[in-house]
Formats: structure tokens, sequence, C-alpha cells
């Protein structure tokens, strides 16, 4: 019961920053009065959260001292600051001492671990507020004051240091705008470990749980789904999947796992390259006849080693698998890079395609990428400078009787270059 209404109190000081408390244009005893009530109301508003945790541990004092426990408390803390001293690399337990190669080969794939889900949801966190509040972060800076943070925490035998979403909700909620923010509540938690760690006692976990629960309310964007419903809704399985593990197995697994399935999304249309077929567009601008056996296709991005697989076996299938193998004009205006295994892939097809005496055009290549397929020599490589021109160059029947010869890439560009000519 305490939860719900410490989280109606926190709703009503919510909804009351919509009060507006003008001051009048000429300045009257009433005026000042309004004008200090708005102030008031404002330093309510704002501190609102220590308010009604102040107000919770106050109602637990109450019944304390009426003789009767019916709240869980926050528990005994221990008051002082930590003792300085170098990390400790030997922890006694139960009366074992383990030894540091023990502590290690218990945390195992922790070391990893633990660092990337820290620097991760510190990231995510910093976005989120960023793109909120309308700046940006430089996430080398981030990093460099993740790091600095736990090397100092470990001479202060602190808990690893990232960053939280729900500390960093309830600071934003709290009014705090700019890193002096961490400054002064350093200087809080400091004051309370010397002076009010008795008073902890009297919190009740339900009164936190209300403050952690509206500050946290106001990241939730459901207007999101709507959007990505109506401009491209695979985007939601990402956030889905991001969604119910957080809820499942934690804010830092959410996010790693969100980021994995973004990285699938990302890879698939690389390892599944969309090929298009042309033909009938060239047909009907009357730059190729029905009765020439040339197919014109196209690849709708960069070619790396798990695509090119897929178009060995889309461009054989078009071209080979017919009674009447057809010659492949290849537009490869949309080919921004292309790897090693690439290059071997188009070399193979290559071979394929000169037993079946027929050939493939390489049209529109873009300069660095025609220097790596110039550099790697393939044997009856063939380009032009546009589609138009392949259809040229195999209608004019010198690439078919090329396709016989054992003719290096060079001397194919040669006799290819004379005839453009």
């Amino acid at each position: 019961m305490i939860g719900l209404a410490c989280l109606f109190l926190l709703i009503c000081l919510k909804l009351a920053r919509n009060l507006s408390f003008g001051a009048d244009e000429h300045e009257t005893s009433f005026g000042r009065l309004k004008r200090i009530a708005g102030y008031a109301v404002w330093l309510v508003i704002t501190g609102r959260n220590a308010l009604v945790v102040l107000i919770a541990a106050v109602t637990v004092g109450i019944c304390q001292s009426k003789g009767f426990q019916p709240f869980t408390t926050a528990g005994d803390i221990t008051p002082g600051l930590p003792r300085f001293h170098p990390p400790a690399f030997e922890l006694t337990y139960h009366n074992h001492t383990y030894t540091a190669k023990e502590i290690s080969s218990q945390i195992g794939a922790g070391f990893a671990i633990i660092p990337i889900l820290g620097l991760v949801e510190a990231m995510a966190i910093g976005k989120v507020f960023a793109k909120r509040n309308g700046y940006t972060i430089d996430p080398n800076q981030e990093f460099i004051a993740v790091g600095v943070s736990n090397i100092l925490g470990s001479f202060l035998s602190a808990f690893p240091v990232t960053g939280s979403f729900s500390r960093t909700a309830v600071n934003s909620a709290s009014g705090v705008r700019t890193p002096a923010g961490g400054i002064c509540t350093g200087l809080l938690v400091i004051l309370s470990l010397l002076f009010l760690t008795p008073y902890f006692t009297l919190i009740p976990n339900a009164a936190l749980a209300a403050v952690i629960i509206m500050a946290v309310s106001d990241m939730v964007d459901f207007s999101l789904l709507k959007k990505l419903w109506q401009v491209k809704r695979i985007d939601l399985i990402p956030w889905i999947l991001t969604f119910i593990f957080s809820f499942v197995l934690g804010v830092e697994w959410g996010i790693l796992i969100g980021i994995g399935v973004s990285l699938l999304m990302i890879l698939y249309p690389w390892g599944r390259p969309v090929i298009t077929d042309n033909t009938d567009a060239y047909l009907q601008l009357g730059e190729l006849q029905p009765f020439q056996d040339i197919i014109v296709i196209s690849l709708n991005q960069g070619l790396v080693f798990p695509g090119v697989e897929i178009l060995k076996e889309s461009v054989a299938s078009k071209a080979l698998s017919c009674d009447s193998p057809k010659s492949v004009i290849f537009d490869c205006s949309h080919i921004a890079n292309i790897d090693y295994t690439s290059v071997e892939g188009i070399g193979h097809l290559l071979d394929d395609f000169k037993k079946m005496n027929v050939v493939i055009v390489f049209c529109c290549l873009q300069p660095h990428v025609f220097e790596v397929l110039e550099k790697a020599d393939i044997v009856n490589f063939i380009h032009a400078f546009n589609v138009k021109d392949g259809i040229r160059l195999v209608s004019s029947g010198i690439l078919s009787s090329l396709a016989s010869d054992d003719s290096t890439h060079h001397h194919l560009l040669d006799d290819v270059q004379l005839l453009e000519d």
C-alpha cells in the first residue's frame, strides 16, 4: 500500500508542474505572494523524489514507535567512508582464503563480459538522454570516464562503475541537467555515509521502488512503436526482443541481445544480396533485342564473401541452366566494395561461362573495385564503361571467339578496347 501511495503522490506532484503562478504586470502584495508560492511549488516539485522518500521514512518511524513494523526497509548500512587501500587480490570467505588464481578461474569469461556490458549500458544511457535533451556525446570521453572511475574505485572497494538507467532516470526526473549534478550527488552520498546512515533503516523499499518506477516510466516512448510500424515493421524485431529480454534477463543482457539481432539484420543483406534481372527494361528501351542471347543483371550492394555463392548460383541458373546459354551483362554500378573471396568466386564463375562458350561483361565498375579485379589478373575478365557498351561488345561477336581462347585478362582488354575505339 505504501508503494501505491508513493506512486500516487509522485504522479500528483508531476502533474503539478503545469500549474502557472505568473507574476502580475504591476507588482502588488498579492502578486508577490503568487511569485513566492510559485517558487515554493517549484521547489517541492523538483525535490518530489526526496520528499516522497522522507514522508515514507517518517511513516515507518511512526509505525515503529507504535510497536509494529509492516514494511520492508533498506536495512542497516555500514556508516563511514571506505578505507583507501590497494586492490586486494585475495578474498577470505567462510574461513577460506581464495587466491587470485582461484578468483580468476571463478570469474572466467566475466573478465570480458563485465566490461563490455558496462560500456554498452553506459553508451545506451548516454544516447537516450542525449537525444532527449538535444546534445551529443563523445564515446571516447565516456569510455575514459568509466575506465578512470573503475581504476580509482578499486582502491575504495567499490562495485564496478558504469551508467545506470534507473539512477540516471531519477537524476533527470529530479531536475539534473549538467555534469555538476554528479558533484552534488557525490557530496550528498559522502555526507549521508557520515551522518545519516542510522536513518536509512527507516526507508521502505516500496518507496524507493516507486521513485524508480516513476523515473523510468518517462523513458518509455511507446510512440516509437507506431512510427516503426508505419515506416519499417521489421525494425520492431530488435525493439521487442530488447524489451522482453531486459525484463527476463536484465537490462544489460537485453541490450546485448538487441545489438546482436540488429547486427544480424545488418549482415543478412550481405549474405543474401538481391540480384535483379533488368533484361526486360533494356528490351523496352530498344537497346536489347529479343533474339539476342543476353541477360542484364545488377547487384543492389557490395559483394563480399557471404554473398558470392548466392551470386554464382543465381547467375548460373539464369544464364546457363537454359537450353541456349546466354551471355551476361553485369551492371556493377551499386558495388562499392569487393573482397578476395568474391574475386575468387568471380574467377570460378568466368571459368564456368567459358566452358559454355559465353561471356560475362562487367559494366559501370567503380575505380577502386576495378583496381581490385585488375590486380587479381582474372582470366577472361572483360569490362565496359556502361551497359550499352557491354551489349554492343557481346552483340559484335568478337567476345564469343575470345571466350574459347586462353588469353589473359590483359589480352582481352586490348581487343575490346580496339573494338570500342
